[in-house]
């Protein structure tokens, strides 16, 4: 099986590199190949297919796996990959400069994209290939894609960019061994340091419930380690499922609004505590402590702490709703 789909993208390959993949128009580049207007096999190419696309001068290039209105698709019967055309399609992605800060949030004025599939795609080895979803990569102003687990800068000819219907815009990376073996030990070693937080999570959120140490300053400290522990907690479970690609869409979107609701409350409940602090030494000298006012002041905070996440996903959600997302 895998030698019928190695043959059937090296036919892909020695036929459709007759076609260039550099023009200003991509549609009309589309269309030549795919007189129907339906599909056209995929492009595959390699590194000097960009030496004259001006990629080096006044344009911003990306390479996307198939022209504009097109994604791709294998059809398992042929083992041919191919490139579908859908016009409701808009493949969108941020630009940033130097792998933090925004550009655009749309494609900018000189701006093109590079057709063709990674011809890693050949190697029967499947390390050599990963696909990245849209938080895990950053298209820069000169065309590479930074790829933030890794720290590393991917150029055009070693990735290509693509719409899911399920994660939106994703990046299919040329990835080398080490590149792969880099990113599956930081994985490891992140599951490994929460698996060890954990208990003593545990054990420093149980002695503040059960010793006399419920002041604000206590309760305020268990609300953090309940939120953070929470969120380790859910990525420990998210990272080891056996088989985490084939959850329930809904089962999957409901643990990650879980995950980021916490783990968004840590961080405002640390806020809370640096509040409570200053407030503390502020009136270290004032009479005016009382239980009365550390249940009114604790009771203000929950509401703080809570409502500026809730206000945060009522908010994403309806921008989502008014991009049509």
């Amino acid at each position: 099986m895998t030698y019928l789909f190695i043959f059937a993208i090296s036919l892909n390959l020695i036929i459709a590199s007759l076609s260039s993949v550099c023009v200003p128009d991509t549609r009309q580049r589309s269309d030549d190949l795919a007189p129907d207007g339906n599909s056209y096999s995929a492009v595959f190419f390699n590194k000097s297919y960009t030496s004259d696309c001006g990629c080096d001068s006044k344009y911003t290039c990306v390479r996307k796996c198939c022209d504009e209105g097109y994604f791709i698709d294998l059809n398992e019967e042929t083992l041919e990959l191919k490139c579908l055309r859908n016009d409701s399609i808009k493949l969108s992605v941020p630009i940033y400069k130097m792998g933090n800060v925004i550009i655009d949030n749309n494609p900018i004025i000189d701006f093109r994209y590079l057709s063709g599939v990674n011809e890693c795609l050949l190697d029967d080895d499947d390390k050599n290939a990963y696909t990245a979803t849209m938080d895990e990569f950053y298209i820069q102003k000169n065309g590479k894609l930074w790829m933030s687990s890794l720290n590393t800068y991917f150029k055009p000819e070693h990735y290509c960019l693509e719409y899911d219907e399920d994660n939106g815009p994703i990046a299919y990376l040329c990835l080398l061994s080490y590149d792969v073996q880099s990113l599956e030990i930081s994985s490891r070693i992140t599951v490994i340091g929460m698996m060890i937080s954990l208990p003593f999570l545990l054990v420093t959120f149980i002695v503040y419930g059960v010793l006399p140490l419920r002041n604000l300053h206590g309760k305020a400290l268990m609300c953090y380690i309940f939120s953070l522990f929470t969120t380790y907690l859910l990525y420990i479970i998210i990272q080891l499922h056996p088989d985490a690609e084939s959850l329930d869409a809904v089962l999957c979107k409901t643990l990650a609004m879980i995950f980021m609701y916490f783990f968004e409350a840590s961080f405002v409940w640390m806020n809370v505590m640096c509040i409570d602090i200053y407030l503390t030494f502020r009136y270290v000298f004032s009479a005016f402590s009382c239980m009365l006012e550390n249940v009114i002041n604790y009771l203000n905070e929950s509401v703080f702490s809570y409502l500026i996440i809730t206000l945060t996903y009522l908010i994403s959600g309806y921008g989502s709703r008014a991009r049509g997302g």
